[in-house]
């Protein structure tokens, strides 16, 4: 029906004897794609925000085109649909419509259905929830106040009474059960399509939880029990009176009944205070006398001091084993456990050392362990890279799990999500994971689950995870008590259990905080001798515990103790104590007045940036091995293109028997460059067909992630071509709408002495430019590409130049070419405002959303450039900066890219230097102490390469 002309008359023109008629109406039937809105400016579509109070509203088609073309000779029809599990809908009936008006009245989901009449195939169609506002997304019904052993009804939810969400869970008082396949749990039953709380004489709320669409639904109900009321046979004015003459009478005898024992009793505690405080005064009087020497406070001497308990960077360590980053399990506590394997030469001896610190009960810290975060690379999960972390939980007796969150990538896009899918319901190899009941804390952001782990072999074992979900990481906690309500519900949930401290990174300052927190309360508490909070934070580092901690976190921590210590009464809150608090309060107060000095988009950035400590930057030594496959047939598995390719490559040569090298065979493509730089198999960057060795390979992949609800960058990092692959990359380049190339022309030295050259090839193997310098038009394969202006020098390093490119008989398509030239081989700080101005350059193009990066191995300068790209626009979202988290979700795309360690701080000052403007005004010397010791950490790591 495309391009067809619809020619309407009125039948009423048409008589006897008349031989023409004109039409009364020409239209154009239209197909390109059109979306159904509804009117209203205070809304948007999909999710409808209302009230309970009847609301019409007026649905339009509009093109997607031309935004106000409405569409005409079109029907319309709607449904109302019902929101069940697993996201799934079902019809209920038919919603009227007249004039293209729908009228709602409370909170439904409705489908809008329009359809062409000349065209009934043609149908659009859109879901719409017509949602409760945010502050009216519960109801609370009428109480139930009865008799004891009267009740009619015992507490119930209804599990279909509302059509937008289905019931999800059931709480009455402090239980809870899950209502997804539920016949009988506890108190807890489903019968005649509800569950029913089935103890007697019940007191409490009732809390009736449906799931919609986009949150949660709550109905409320409270249940109260009283004793039968007595019949009392007197008139009002009686009973009155009569109640007078009980309360004067009860209120003489009590007097006396209480003043004289309360005289007593007055006595005695006054004794047994003074006893107290004395025994007290002696406990702590060694730790008030270590604090009474902040009396004369100065935060540089304080700073001074942690620093002489610096955090030792873990990868100075040849054994990998003790690397915090690339340990087995996740566990970091491997140097206290009973027995400990030292090397002595070729002998294995036997040691064992004792957790040193008195603490009420054993702390574990974890981090996402080796396996797992390989398994997060995989398209297939394999269950028993996640087992060994259940079998620890279940050897060590921990029954609480505390865990930070982070930002994680999902496994279909690259979305920032909270997601951590351990403890979620699944079978990992012979252990099962129920979750029983999940919820969250009243007045908090802490969220828990109860998980039911089964073992083939070990039994059932009961857990509770906590979720912490309003710190994320890299940015300072909320001041008011946070550290004590987190230490006080720890306290409460696990007794004296062992619990685990869980983040999905570690060294995690979060962690840190919490941690340091904990062992100094406990430790100070359980022994006296250990008054020194400096040497507890000391020792518990030396086991790897406690991470770096920047000035401002450290001062956080020393403010959280004071005022655990004063509420308690171990220290007075006397003259030196207040002031040393106001010292604290003024050393907030300054650090928020910088805040508030750029705008808030810029805050997530700032606060990375005042976190990194010298010792922090010292924890990245050997980040690069981190998220990496070791596992040769996994890595075969992932590049099997590469592989192919290469194999290929090594069957299209030859030997000549005269110099007994390997020689080309010039009938064949060469692709690869390098034989130990492979890349993961790509299929959105070429399709796998029959005969892609030869025609569509490339050595790199495409990363693709949105900034932007409406944006969505693509940027790809490849190898430079050789000669036989220059048309597959232009190919890309057209394919793909690359609206930039950047081409890093590197000046080879000894840095790539590792790198192994493919056979048949040599370093002088064309990488360079390859795009025309004259204005005629220059054809690759099937494409054609001519230069469209003069090159131009942006910089002695930088040169740019615009070039058109199309498919023969296909749209004409232009993009932006730079080249850099790029190295690496002096000092840092000589090579940032180069890259500032390619950054800059990038950034002020018009189009920019699709960008191509590449140098001559495809993993060196042109990876640093493209993933400084990634860690840009995670800033510009507005979500929490750690490079770390970043990198990891680059590595999943990239499997080689970030060579070496100091290419990660690189990105990393680029960042933090693109980010001068806003801060610049700030009275802030941290920001460029930061800068100098990431340059010295660079130039260290240069030198030192095998560290990292």
């Amino acid at each position: 029906m495309k391009d067809d002309v619809f020619y309407l008359f009125d039948k009423r023109q048409l008589y006897e004897n008349k031989n023409y008629v004109l039409p009364n109406e020409i239209i154009k039937f239209h197909e390109n794609q059109i979306i159904i809105d509804i009117d209203d400016n205070l809304n948007v579509p999909d999710y409808i925000k209302k009230d309970k109070k009847q609301t019409s509203y007026v649905i339009n088609l509009i093109s997607s085109k031309k935004s106000n073309e409405t569409f005409n000779y079109l029907n319309i029809e709607a449904t109302i649909l019902k929101y069940n599990k697993n996201a799934k809908y079902e019809v209920l009936g038919v919603k009227n419509i007249e004039d293209n008006v729908i009228s709602i009245t409370g909170y439904e989901i409705i489908k809008i259905k329009y359809y062409n009449v000349f065209n009934e195939k043609a149908r659009v169609e859109k879901i719409f929830f017509f949602a409760p506002l945010l502050f009216e997304n519960f109801v609370r019904l009428e109480d139930v106040v009865y008799e004891k052993d009267t009740l009619k009804e015992y507490p119930h939810c209804k599990l279909d009474a509302y059509s937008f969400g289905y019931l999800h869970s059931v709480w009455f008082g402090d239980e809870n059960v899950m209502a997804e396949n539920l016949i009988q749990h506890n108190n807890f039953i489903m019968k005649n399509d509800a569950i029913y709380y089935m103890k007697n004489n019940s007191n409490g709320i009732l809390k009736c939880i449906y799931k919609t669409p986009v949150n949660e639904y709550y109905v409320v109900r409270s249940y109260i029990a009283i004793e039968t009321h007595r019949s009392i046979n007197r008139t009002m004015e009686e009973k009155n009176i009569f109640e007078k003459k009980v309360k004067i009478h009860s209120s003489i005898l009590l007097s006396f009944a209480i003043l004289v024992p309360l005289l007593t009793i007055l006595v005695i505690l006054l004794l047994f205070h003074k006893i107290f405080s004395q025994k007290e005064s002696m406990i702590y009087d060694n730790m008030r006398q270590n604090w009474k020497k902040l009396k004369h406070f100065d935060f540089n001497i304080f700073f001074n001091l942690f620093n002489y308990i610096k955090f030792q960077p873990f990868v100075i360590i040849v054994d990998d084993s003790r690397w915090i980053f690339n340990n087995k399990n996740g566990f970091i506590d491997e140097s206290y456990e009973n027995v400990i394997k030292s090397r002595e030469g070729e002998e294995t001896k036997q040691l064992s050392r004792d957790w040193p610190l008195p603490t009420d009960r054993r702390y574990y810290l974890c981090e996402v362990s080796t396996k797992y975060k390989i398994n997060l690379f995989l398209k297939t999960p394999h269950d028993h890279y996640i087992e060994s972390f259940w079998e620890e939980i279940i050897k060590r007796n921990i029954t609480t799990i505390f865990y930070f969150r982070s930002l994680m990538p999902e496994e279909n896009d690259y979305d920032y999500r909270y997601n951590n899918k351990l403890f979620t319901t699944r079978n990992y190899g012979s252990y099962s994971v129920t979750v029983t009941a999940e919820s969250k804390e009243s007045n908090t952001y802490i969220s828990y689950k109860n998980l039911t782990l089964i073992s083939n072999d070990k039994g059932t074992y009961f857990l509770k995870v906590y979720t912490i979900e309003n710190w994320d990481i890299n940015t300072p906690p909320v001041r008011v008590s946070y550290l004590y309500n987190l230490y006080s519900k720890l306290t409460c949930v696990s007794n004296s259990y062992n619990v685990l401290i869980y983040a999905n990174l570690l060294p995690d300052s979060r962690v840190s905080l919490l941690v340091s927190y904990i062992y100094v309360i406990e430790v100070m508490k359980n022994d006296p001798s250990n008054d020194n909070f400096m040497i507890i934070i000391k020792t518990a580092r030396k086991f790897k515990h406690i991470g770096p901690l920047s000035d401002h976190e450290s001062i956080y921590l020393l403010e959280s103790l004071l005022k655990y210590f004063v509420s308690k009464k171990i220290l007075k809150n006397g003259k030196n104590m207040r002031r040393l608090t106001q010292d604290i309060d003024n050393y907030f107060k300054s650090y928020e007045e910088l805040i508030e000095c750029f705008p808030p988009q810029y805050d997530y950035i700032y606060h990375y940036i005042e976190s990194l400590s010298d010792d922090k930057i010292k924890s990245y030594y050997g980040i690069t091995k981190k998220f990496i496959i070791k596992d040769e047939k996994e890595m075969q598995r992932r590049c099997s293109y590469y592989y192919d390719v290469y194999g290929n490559q090594l069957e299209c040569s030859w030997v000549d028997n005269h110099c007994g090298c390997r020689i080309k065979n010039k009938h064949h493509n060469y692709c690869i460059r390098y034989k130990n730089i492979p890349f993961y198999n790509d299929d959105e960057l070429y399709d796998a067909k029959s005969n892609f060795v030869n025609e569509v390979f490339i050595p790199g992949n495409l990363f693709k992630y949105r900034i932007f609800d409406s944006m969505e960058r693509k940027l790809i990092l490849c190898q430079s071509p050789m000669d036989d692959s220059i048309n597959n990359i232009v190919g890309i380049i057209y394919e793909k709408g690359v609206n930039i190339v950047v081409f890093m022309d590197e000046l080879l030295n000894n840095e790539e002495e590792d790198l192994e050259l493919t056979d048949g090839v040599t370093i002088n193997e064309s990488y360079r430019e390859f795009f025309p310098n004259d204005n005629s038009e220059h054809f690759y394969g099937d494409y054609v590409i001519k230069k469209r202006s003069e090159t131009a020098d942006i910089n002695q390093n930088l040169q740019g130049v615009i070039y058109s490119i199309r498919k023969i008989n296909s749209k004409v398509r232009e993009f932006k070419y730079l080249t850099f030239t790029a190295s690496l081989t002096k000092k840092a700080e000589d090579h940032v405002e180069d890259y500032m101005s390619l950054i800059l350059e990038i950034e002020e193009s018009i189009e920019n959303k699709c960008l191509m990066f590449y140098d001559h191995t495809g993993i060196s300068t042109a990876a640093i450039m493209t993933f400084t790209i990634f860690l840009l626009d995670v800033v510009s979202s507005s979500v929490a900066f750690d490079p770390v988290t970043c990198l990891q979700i680059f590595r999943k795309k990239f499997c080689t890219a970030i060579r070496n360690d100091y290419h990660f701080l690189f990105s990393i000052l680029l960042v933090i230097c693109k980010y001068n403007e806003p801060f610049k005004n700030i009275k802030n010397k941290n920001i460029e102490r930061v800068k100098k010791e990431i340059c010295r950490q660079i130039s260290f790591l240069r030198i030192h390469k095998k560290m990292g």
